[in-house]
Formats: C-alpha cells, sequence, structure tokens
C-alpha cells in the first residue's frame, strides 16, 4: 500500500478529465515517454531511493470520487488519483514532447469508509518533494 511521502512513477493514466480527450481519440491511452519514464526510474535506482510504478486516476473534479469509481479503479490496477498526468502526456504525445510523471503521496483518501488522511503539509511529504526535485533536475541536465 501506498503511504504519504512515497514516490510514484507513472505507468499510465485512465483519462476521467477533460484535456486528453480533446488531443487523443477515446479508447487511446494516456502514456509517458517511456525514454524519459526508464530515465528518471534510473535515477530513482541510482539514488536508491524506492518507488512505485503504477497507474494513475487523473479526474479533474477535486475530492468527488466514489465508492464505486474507487472499487473500479483498484480492481484495474490503480493506485492513484490525481488531477493532470493524462492531459500531460496526452499534450505530450500530440505535440512529440518527452513527458513523464513522478508524484509524492500527499495525502490518503478512502471514500470507502470516509477517511481522508491530509499529509501534503507535513514532513515526510516536504522531503520526498525535494527528493522528487533532486531527480527531475538530474535526469534534465
Amino acid at each position: 500500500h501506498l503511504a504519504p511521502g512515497d514516490l510514484v512513477l507513472v505507468a499510465r493514466a485512465v483519462r476521467d478529465e477533460g484535456t486528453s480527450h480533446h488531443y487523443l481519440p477515446d479508447g487511446a491511452p494516456a502514456l509517458p515517454d517511456a525514454r524519459l519514464a526508464a530515465a528518471i526510474a534510473g535515477e530513482l535506482d541510482a539514488r536508491e531511493l524506492a518507488h512505485h510504478r503504477t497507474a494513475t486516476w487523473t479526474t479533474d473534479a477535486i475530492y468527488r470520487e466514489t465508492a464505486d469509481e474507487v472499487r473500479a479503479h483498484v480492481a484495474a490496477g490503480v493506485d492513484v488519483v490525481e488531477m493532470e498526468a493524462a492531459a500531460v502526456f496526452a499534450v505530450g504525445a500530440v505535440r512529440g514532447a518527452q513527458v513523464a510523471s513522478l508524484l509524492v503521496v500527499s495525502d490518503i483518501i478512502s471514500t470507502l469508509d470516509g477517511t481522508w488522511v491530509p499529509e501534503f503539509h507535513g514532513e515526510v511529504v516536504g522531503a520526498a518533494l525535494e527528493r522528487a526535485f533532486d531527480v527531475a533536475v538530474a535526469v534534465l541536465t
């Protein structure tokens, strides 16, 4: 299971927002650039930084996840919900830009039992954001 401060390298994004549909046909996957994602994974490994590689659910409706949606996405192998990856991947694919997504888990939402564990201002998340930034700078420079 994921916890606040965990690093997540997005393998694919489920498209449940508006932007990607203006760039990709219905049913087309939203994927990161394979070379850039591999470079990020390599840098994470070189720094011995634990990370998860998983699918994410991109939605533009903040905190509107329903229990049925969560169950369906979890059953399909999705571990994270966020608001940008699918759109960024779609635009990158159409424009020929190398894009990937390295996330830091900032809070845990469980609409199945109504709990929410916000940690986005916590020390563990701040430290993980610094590590993610350092990885990005190393890969991109």
